[in-house]
């Protein structure tokens, strides 16, 4: 079983956003487990279930709708630690993006970073990948704010990308949503992106050091080797970074993992485990996640996640929780209803 960590780093703002609402930090901090002084050593793991959670009591606390974007706000890359380290270093807009991208698991292995060139616009965005967490929506909201002051950090503050997009529902106020993006947002969509001209990957980095970026790409060569995480992982997170953009097939995943498919097919075996299952896995996490956060259609999901028909998600959905997705979604949003008795 895999343990969806996220260090501290990021999350250290909490206490002093809650202080300046009026609120008392150790409320929301202490309902999960935790002591104020648990942030004050940024290397520090926390679960990531327990941060999601705490982002999420922090918003109910403080009564702040826009909870995860203020602390969204509050980021530099240099939180990253080793990946911000890196990626500061890296030539380009381009090779950052991309050192971040495959060394994001060492800050965060319950989430992934994706970019995406499929369409007009480049699609840069942030997607979790842990079975069964619950609403996510101010945890997206937050890196969402992330993601966008990484591009700032990297291209200069005026940076605003064309366009933006959340998956979660339209807030009551949305004035700090379009101050801090200064682009225009879609709302329920189905997934948390930022959209921009290509042209910017090719944009070279000031604080470039080739010599500094060579060392640090080994360190971080060296921690990715040591934490050498199971196949089954790496598969998982291939399919959460392509769910939505196709080339999921169990070739193209082996083309990217640099292995035949016959190979992967049995290296998973030897994992107790196969791609048809961890398809699966990843379609049923990716759907909760999306009947909980947005408001697309159950034809929509479907579409999304590949499936040939609105019956077929509906089959599956039988399967995994012994009810129709549209009554999953009913049970879910019941108040009072917790989440995790429908996993």
């Amino acid at each position: 079983m895999t343990d969806y960590t996220v260090r501290a780093a990021p999350l250290r703002h909490i206490p002093s956003i809650l202080g300046s609402l009026g609120c008392d930090s150790r409320l929301p901090i202490e309902s999960v487990g935790l002591s104020t002084g648990f942030f004050d050593y940024t290397e520090n793991q926390i679960p990531y279930d327990v941060a999601a959670r705490l982002i999420d009591s922090s918003a109910k606390v403080s009564d702040h709708e826009s909870f995860g974007l203020s602390l969204g706000q509050r980021f530099s890359l240099m939180e990253l630690g080793l990946v911000g380290r890196v990626a500061h270093s890296s030539a380009s807009v381009k090779t950052a993006l991309y050192d971040m991208i495959e060394a994001f698991h060492l800050h965060d292995s319950g989430g992934i970073i994706t970019l995406d060139n499929s369409a007009r616009l480049m699609s840069l965005g942030y997607r979790s990948i842990l079975p069964g967490a619950g609403s996510l929506s101010q945890v997206n909201d937050m890196c969402l704010a992330c993601l966008c002051l990484v591009m700032r950090e990297l291209c200069g503050p005026d940076w605003s990308p064309a366009r933006v997009e959340l998956t979660r529902p339209r807030p009551a106020d949305e004035l700090p949503y379009r101050e801090f993006f200064r682009a225009p947002i879609s709302y329920g969509a189905k997934r948390n992106v930022l959209s921009f001209s290509g042209r910017w990957l090719d944009r070279t980095l000031l604080s470039s050091n080739l010599e500094r970026h060579m060392a640090l790409r080994n360190e971080t060569q060296g921690r990715l080797k040591a934490a050498s995480p199971e196949l089954a992982t790496q598969v998982r997170r291939l399919l959460h970074r392509r769910l939505y953009q196709g080339g999921f097939g169990s070739d193209e995943i082996a083309d990217a993992l640099c292995m035949h498919e016959r190979t992967l097919r049995r290296r998973l075996r030897q994992e107790k485990t196969s791609f048809s299952k961890l398809l699966d896995e990843v379609r049923q996490a990716s759907s909760c996640q999306l009947l909980k956060d947005t408001e697309l259609s159950i034809g929509d999901i479907a579409r999304e996640l590949g499936y040939s028909s609105t019956d077929a998600i509906d089959h599956a959905f039988r399967r995994w929780h012994g009810v129709s997705p549209r009554k999953w979604r009913g049970l879910c949003n019941a108040p009072g209803r917790s989440v995790e008795l429908l996993h």
